[in-house]
């Protein structure tokens, strides 16, 4: 259903080269958002599966998260930073889902209120602690 709405995994792609030189290094970044029902290592598995021919077609190895550290030249090196798990959709029961739920139709007359999630990092860390909320009512 989620794909059907266009809610998947996404990449925005960043190379760093030099201009007119030959490098003895380069570097790329990959910023993913994942898919509600995906996560962070399924997504790094998917990149590493994808990488691998590329990096094996022009004689390099690849050292996909520390599976080759002793390698120093002629390697692609893919690392993780700051990875942080889909925040799950929100609740549709429960206190924390009454709550909010309540307070939306509340405050907008006829407002049909739904589940929701977020895709953004800060967005989605916020999101964690609030779909988990354990409220006393």
């Amino acid at each position: 259903m989620l794909d059907m709405i266009g809610l998947r995994t996404s990449t925005d792609s960043r190379f760093l080269l030099r201009s007119n030189a030959l490098p003895e290094t380069a570097s790329a970044s990959v910023n993913y958002r994942i898919d509600f029902l995906s996560s962070v290592n399924a997504t790094l598995s998917h990149a590493a599966k994808v990488l691998a021919p590329v990096v094996s077609s022009f004689n390099l190895t690849l050292d996909a998260f520390g599976t080759n550290p002793e390698v120093q030249e002629r390697v692609v090196r893919l690392t993780s930073l700051d990875a942080v798990e889909p925040a799950p959709i929100s609740p549709t029961e429960g206190p924390a889902w009454e709550l909010i739920a309540g307070t939306g139709r509340h405050v907008f007359d006829n407002a049909i209120v739904g589940p929701s999630g977020m895709i953004g990092k800060l967005e989605t860390i916020s999101v964690h602690n609030l779909t988990h909320l354990n409220l006393v009512v």
